[in-house]
């Protein structure tokens, strides 16, 4: 019987039998692969249901014959950030007047004011603008009904 040399001689054979193909356990194949095949549906099916939510929330902001009180506070969020943005400069600091201040306005005119660089104060003193809002219910459809008022405050 020829040994292959520790040197790696390439000519060299064996006569001995090839080794037996490993098999996993059985434990593997029947607990194993069914988890994982279990994990990636309940993954592909939570991914399909925030898939289907977004498609279903899009489509519902395009079809205005179908307006929801949801719908409507989505716009008024979105019309408030857009105008925010575009009648603050950044840097600027604003304030809400008191009878704005409860905890939906005042968060949300807080985060859109960290994303564009604008700080809310709760001093008027301090500010340079003073923010209100204007209701508007012939384009309720279109902002849902909510514009920003931006007024300086002079200082």
């Amino acid at each position: 019987m020829s040994r292959p040399s520790i040197s790696g001689d390439a000519g060299a054979e064996t006569d001995a039998p090839p080794a037996p193909a490993t098999r996993p356990p059985r434990l593997v194949t029947l607990l194993v692969r069914p988890l994982v095949a279990g994990l990636a549906v309940v993954v592909v099916v939570l991914a399909g249901t925030g898939a289907v939510n977004a498609t279903t929330e899009g489509a519902q902001a395009l079809d205005r014959s179908r307006f929801t009180p949801d719908t409507q506070r989505k716009l008024q969020f979105e019309t408030v950030q857009r105008e925010l943005v575009a009648k603050v400069p950044r840097g600027a600091r604003v304030c809400l007047p008191p009878e704005f201040l409860n905890d939906e306005w005042e968060q949300r005119i807080a985060e859109f004011g960290a994303m564009n660089g604008i700080v809310l104060l709760t001093d008027p003193r301090q500010a340079d603008y003073m923010l209100s809002f204007a209701v508007n219910v012939n384009d309720k459809r279109v902002t849902g009904g909510l514009h920003l008022v931006v007024t300086p405050t002079g200082r």
